[in-house]
């Protein structure tokens, strides 16, 4: 999207009859030294205008060339970098770094590119990650209240905050002390007026979140089937798919209750062992049987709408899945005096201890 957005404020900035200038490749400053300094100034402004405007942290300088082509000609990229590299404006992100064939060398040095300069990098605007990591932190801190929102999944900064480079921000966010890097994702923020929670916690709340994200994401997936198989007049398969998408739908209610009790603040054990129950039955329905049954009916949906009505039964283990799944909470309700506390699990002793 931000590579779409660069040709849209090139379309903005440049007149038509300014692209042939403006997309001349020159040698080098010697051919041409009042022209070549005039593509600089363009190119380096227009570069930190699209930063700012769109809020860009990272990009491809190929996927952008690529993006900006004009009459099958690229823009003379190559010298605004190296210039932006030496005022500090933009990075390079090492670890990106794709080497070159020797078929792309020879025809960057066609485009008047030193191969041995202007790789496939990834670049960074610097200001714009420690902007982002200020903004990440001071949202983060003024909406904090107990523990459990310490604790960051990768997937809420994407979302909250459009992250781009997950690994970037890291980077910064642990240099300035705003938070450390978790081993299985996410991160843990630092607050002088809020203590820390135990380890034990940290993986739970950690794993309840990423659980709730990826059963939405697995909703939508079983949605979008679902809508396929009705467009093609599939009906059984249809109402299979309803009813698997009606069980994740009840384990994610019961992972967002959780979510909710433990962003009030409660967090004693018998909430944690709750929670954990919660996690537990939302990440054996992601990598339970479900997907094998998804590709039975996916097998199904390859035969004519006419067979459907004389399909065969399911076989044993499929039909267990489904009885099983009906159910994603057999067991009475655990009542600790507040109804707002039942997630609908009886607490178990939990192995985040």
């Amino acid at each position: 999207m931000q590579y779409i957005k660069a040709k849209e404020l090139l379309n903005e900035t440049l007149q038509l009859e300014q692209y042939p200038s403006m997309y001349r490749q020159i040698p080098d400053r010697s051919c041409n030294p009042k022209f070549y300094d005039a593509q600089i100034q363009f190119w380096s402004k227009f570069l930190i205008d699209w930063s700012k405007r769109y809020n860009v942290v990272s990009f491809h300088a190929t996927k952008l060339e690529e993006t900006l082509m004009w009459n099958d000609i690229y823009p003379p990229l190559a010298p605004t970098l190296k210039t932006l590299l030496k005022s500090k404006i933009i990075q390079k992100s090492s670890k990106f770094v794709i080497k070159r064939s020797l078929l792309s060398s020879i025809i960057a040095s066609m485009r008047c590119e030193d191969p041995s300069d202007y790789e496939n990098i990834e670049y960074n605007f610097y200001q714009n990650f420690e902007q982002i990591s200020r903004t990440v932190r001071d949202n983060i801190m003024k909406n904090v209240r107990p523990s459990y929102d310490l604790v960051i999944s990768d997937e809420e900064l994407i979302e909250k905050f459009n992250i781009t480079s997950i690994s970037h921000l890291s980077n910064v966010l642990e240099k300035n002390r705003y938070a450390s890097r978790l081993p299985d994702g996410g991160f843990l923020f630092s607050s002088d007026i809020i203590t820390t929670p135990p380890q034990n916690q940290i993986s739970l709340f950690l794993a309840l979140k990423k659980s709730i994200y990826q059963m939405k994401k697995k909703i939508k997936s079983i949605d979008d089937m679902i809508s396929t198989a009705q467009d093609n007049k599939y009906f059984e398969t249809a109402r299979k798919l309803q009813q698997i998408k009606s069980n994740a739908e009840e384990l994610l209610k019961n992972g967002e209750k959780a979510n909710n009790i433990l962003q009030k603040g409660f967090s004693h054990e018998t909430i944690l062992n709750q929670t954990e129950n919660s996690v537990n039955s939302l990440q054996k329905f992601l990598i339970s049987s479900i997907d094998q049954l998804m590709k039975e009916v996916e097998v199904e949906s390859r035969d004519p709408p006419e067979n459907f009505g004389h399909q065969k039964e399911e076989n044993e283990e499929t039909q267990k899945f489904e009885n099983d799944a009906s159910d994603p909470h057999p067991n009475e309700a655990h009542n600790v005096g507040n109804d707002d506390f039942d997630l609908g699990f009886m607490p178990t002793r939990s192995v985040y201890k």
